[in-house]
């Protein structure tokens, strides 16, 4: 029976803002997420122990996405 997973879209900043829920500054090129069209920071949304893996090694991709519950697109 295949697992069911959760992916969820994260932004990377193209310019300064800030985490709607703790106020803490996140510059350009830090990671987002929007949660009922609020910022949030990775630690607010509780998703600060996620694992940032870039493109181009589809080994590595393949085997999180099979072993991990959570999974992320970061776009920008």
């Amino acid at each position: 029976m295949p697992r069911e997973t959760k992916e969820m879209i994260i932004f990377i900043v193209r310019r300064d803002t800030e985490c709607s829920e703790c106020g803490r500054e996140l510059g350009k090129g830090s990671f987002l997420y929007l949660e009922n069209r609020r910022a949030l920071c990775l630690s607010c949304a509780d998703l600060d122990h996620l694992e940032y893996l870039p493109k181009g090694n589809t080994c590595i991709t393949r085997r999180s996405r099979k072993y991990s519950k959570i999974q992320a697109v970061v776009v920008q």
